[in-house]
């Protein structure tokens, strides 16, 4: 099966995990069913200016039945809308295809190495990068403002927050 080196480790492209489940005599006669579970608009705030935006959450499951249509295998996936480029606009086509990928590899499919496909890993991998630290609201900033130097450095390791907030505590802190 078709694989792609990520850090030193073979993954499986969902794609030829699909080309196994479809062709590989074994198979015959099993079938999979994907079923959107989650489809949410929430709010969130953006991570360079702290605007609140809109995004979507989607989640998909997939199940696998063997030809007497017992559930042997399923797998689940989770995306936002605003997670990456590609899922700007196909977040949804991504989701199905990760469930699809995690139902296979549940299966036995293509998991030499990981149960997790390429697709899977390389999207993990893009957001491990993302910051994580929670974002400074308008009171903790006001808090801040009225505290010491220490407390305003603690602040700024601590939190994501609006670049005028994160310029005002440097001036005034003269950080």
């Amino acid at each position: 099966m078709e694989s792609i080196k990520i850090k030193g480790k073979e993954y499986v492209l969902v794609n030829s995990r699909i080309i196994e489940f479809r062709t590989n005599p074994e198979y015959k006669g099993f079938g999979l069913e994907t079923t959107k579970t989650v489809d949410e608009w929430f709010e969130h705030a953006d991570k360079k200016t702290g605007e609140i935006k809109q995004d979507n959450r989607v989640e998909f499951r997939c199940v696998i039945y063997n030809k007497s249509g017992d559930i042997i295998s399923t797998g689940t996936a989770r995306e936002l809308k605003s997670s990456s480029y590609i899922n700007a606009t196909s977040h949804i086509e991504n989701c199905e295809t990760s469930a699809v990928g995690r139902a296979l590899g549940n299966l036995g499919i293509g998991i030499d190495t990981s149960v997790a496909s390429a697709e899977e890993v390389q999207n993990a991998t893009l957001n491990q990068s993302k910051d994580v630290r929670p974002w400074l609201d308008e009171n903790q900033y006001q808090a801040t403002l009225k505290g010491s130097k220490a407390q305003a450095l603690k602040v700024l390791e601590s939190f994501r927050m609006k670049k005028i907030y994160k310029d005002k505590i440097n001036k005034q802190f003269k950080i």
